[in-house]
């Protein structure tokens, strides 16, 4: 080994803080530092962080309803601390697929699962007239967000029961995110009704993605921009980055893909393609943070290992923060015999999202 490689060896290795368990937080973070020397300074504004996974980071077993999963999950707990430190921005985005096992959506008429465009290459779309998604949010308005193309219909929505506002997605050359916001509402519990009217042109479609609330004018707005079963591969299909990160022009994006392409034994390099390719999407906008986590109660041929040390050469080599979180719970028998686990296979209670939260938040307000 030459010099350069046995300095280059040492630096690697010692580019992680004290407990081993996180590298390459000083000199990577930049934008997300200065987001909060700003806020803390008295700058105003809303700033986003998108957070993109699986289950675990949708929040799965933290509860047993979908406000459950949003606010005792760790991305919820996350939100929650941020918020009470900078100021409550809403909860975020909820995509149409929220959750699997308790839906923040209720859908009447036909709707079609569509993999096309949207969260982790999912979203909802219907050409029938009538057809209705409802969804309770709080704050003081509702942005609803869709694609935009030439093949898409109008909406109505109506929010509390009150008079519809009508607004056409149709869009002659354009695909791409787009919202429609209705603001001036009381600072409260809401409940929107959006109805597909496709008029004239009974072939259109509204391509659904979903809503996000809008509330408070200071603050980081954190989006759970996850799906359950979620592999890399799924949020870098066509037009799903788009959604995932550059919609919202993140000041920092927190990757978290170990779990499902372990599970479902991802070939290393197609692995590696795919989160370059979502690490390089959010370089482009802030800084990024690569989280392993998902530890699962089984042996493959590819250990989970693997998988982390991708997502640690590929934070190294792109500039990004990488916190293992599996390093830190050791093993799935001693975080279940810590009292992290929800179930026999790979989800934490809410004390392991508790867990990972804090570790999220040592590093992100650096009060280790």
């Amino acid at each position: 080994m030459g010099l350069m490689q046995i300095l280059g060896h040492i630096a690697d290795h010692q580019s992680h803080d004290g407990d081993g368990y996180a590298y390459y937080i000083e000199g990577n973070m930049d934008t997300w530092r200065s987001t909060l020397a700003k806020l803390k300074s008295g700058t105003t504004g809303i700033f986003n962080v998108c957070c993109i996974g699986d289950s675990i980071t949708e929040g799965d077993k933290a509860g047993n309803s979908h406000n459950d999963y949003r606010t005792k999950g760790f991305v919820g707990r996350l939100r929650t601390r941020l918020a009470a430190t900078f100021g409550d921005v809403g909860l975020g985005f909820i995509p149409v697929h929220f959750s699997d096992d308790y839906p923040a959506f209720s859908f009447t008429g036909t709707w079609i699962d569509s993999s096309w465009y949207g969260i982790g290459n999912y979203q909802k779309r219907s050409s029938n007239t009538g057809a209705t998604a409802t969804v309770s949010f709080n704050g003081t308005g509702i942005g609803v967000v869709v694609a935009r193309n030439n093949i898409a219909a109008q909406y109505t929505i109506s929010i509390d029961g009150g008079a519809a506002v009508t607004h056409d997605t149709y869009n002659a050359t354009l695909v791409s995110p787009y919202a429609y916001e209705e603001t001036g509402l009381a600072d409260t519990d809401h409940t929107a009704v959006i109805t597909v009217d496709n008029g004239a042109n009974p072939t259109r479609n509204l391509y659904f993605l979903g809503i996000y609330p809008i509330k408070g004018t200071t603050g980081i707005r954190v989006h759970d921009c996850a799906r359950s079963g979620g592999r890399a591969s799924d949020f870098v299909q066509t037009g799903c980055l788009d959604l995932e990160i550059n919609y919202w022009t993140p000041v920092l994006t927190i990757v978290s893909l170990v779990a499902n392409d372990f599970n479902f034994q991802t070939g290393l390099s197609a692995y590696e393609t795919s989160m370059s390719q979502i690490i390089d999407t959010a370089r482009t906008h802030g800084s990024c943070m690569v989280l392993a986590n998902g530890l699962f109660n089984v042996s493959k041929t590819i250990p989970i290992t693997a998988y982390e040390e991708v997502c640690r050469k590929l934070a190294l080599s792109k500039g990004c923060a990488f916190l293992n979180l599996n390093r830190r719970w050791k093993s799935y028998s001693n975080a279940n015999s810590l009292g992290y686990m929800a179930d026999a296979l790979v989800h934490p209670n809410q004390a392991g999202h508790q867990d990972i939260a804090t570790f999220l938040l040592d590093h992100l307000l650096e009060e280790r």
